[in-house]
């Protein structure tokens, strides 16, 4: 990438960053230069997308994805705390998602091997995570379930070495090779539009990509079972997706209502909330199988307290799980 300017981190974290093109901002959101207007047809607004605006709104969000990549990455090296951890997670969630679309259009522009690099980074700091999880949990039950201080003691121990090895996951990633790797998909995109034919299907492409990731999301409800908390953790996966593809083509889409913006991260939410009663279940019961005198009786009011915790957030989700029919916008076939 050619240029280098300053960019601002949400947290108030100014670092300097690669960018090619017109630079979105450093926040998580993406700039909606390329706004088509809706025409109407009866009572529906059809967005009409453009080869042009489809190229913009990919390469912008691409190169304000990979900005904020960056500036968690480096905020993450500093100090690898929760907090820092799940911001650097979601961002490179977030550039996944805009290199799976312009995959879509350039699929031979290098992208399988990034996506690989960087899903493989991705999955180094699940074990972290799922430490931080625990303790802020625990955190919150120490009143109420006074033996939970042993546990807590024992995560945090495990906590330390997790964020050592964290610390060299960290270092681990070749900022700049991921760096010149965006830089070449973004060149493949600009030479694709430059293809009449190719430029000319890039409308239809980013749309029924869109809307596979929706068919996607709307099966996984479909084959959700309460009594099967990976079901519902599926679904969480595919509406992530759905959610951050969303994002991506807000401006194609003629932006996305705040309502819908925020609804989507409640959704999200209450999947959340159940997954992380499963993780800290499966570590409750993993500490409390473990063959030391006096672990396994205290431990036992923390599993029913966990247990509790769980049915109230399966059931907060259950009620709202066919929202994804009835409040997610039409934007995934192009209409509005």
């Amino acid at each position: 990438m050619t240029q280098k300017r300053e960019r601002q981190g949400s947290r108030g974290t100014t670092t300097k960053g690669a960018t090619m093109g017109s630079r979105a901002g450093a926040g998580e959101r993406t700039r909606a230069h390329a706004r088509p207007v809706p025409h109407r047809v009866g009572r529906v607004d059809v967005v009409r997308w453009t080869h042009g605006d489809a190229v913009k709104v990919v390469n912008e969000a691409l190169d304000d994805r990979f900005g904020v990549f960056m500036v968690r990455l480096r905020q993450a090296r500093r100090r690898a705390t929760e907090p820092a951890i799940h911001d650097l997670r979601v961002s490179m969630r977030r550039l996944i998602a805009v290199l799976d679309l312009a995959g879509e259009i350039v699929p031979d522009a290098g992208m399988p091997s990034l996506r690989r690099r960087l899903r493989k980074s991705l999955k180094g700091f699940n074990a972290v995570r799922d430490i931080h999880i625990s303790l802020l949990a625990m955190g919150a039950l120490q009143r109420s379930v006074p033996t939970v201080r042993a546990y807590m003691g024992a995560l945090r121990r495990r906590e330390v070495t997790l964020l050592r090895e964290c610390s060299g996951s960290l270092r681990a990633i070749d900022d700049r090779s991921v760096e010149r790797s965006v830089a070449t998909v973004q060149q493949s995109l600009f030479a694709a539009a430059a293809d009449p034919a190719i430029a000319g299907a890039m409308p239809a492409v980013l749309r029924g990509a869109m809307a596979r990731v929706y068919v996607r999301a709307v099966r996984a409800l479909r084959n959700v079972n309460a009594a099967d908390a990976t079901t519902i953790h599926r679904l969480r996966v595919s509406f992530k997706k759905l959610r951050y593809t969303t994002e991506v083509l807000a401006p194609l889409l003629g932006g996305v209502p705040k309502a819908t913006k925020r609804w989507m991260g409640e959704y999200q939410t209450l999947m959340g909330n159940v997954q992380d009663c499963e993780v800290m279940i499966a570590g409750a019961r993993r500490f409390a199988s473990t063959p030391v005198t006096g672990r396994r009786i205290p431990m036992i009011a923390v599993q029913e307290a966990l247990a509790v915790r769980k049915n109230s957030a399966l059931a907060a989700f259950l009620v709202r799980a066919g929202e994804l029919e009835t409040r997610y916008p039409a934007g995934p076939v192009g209409e509005r």
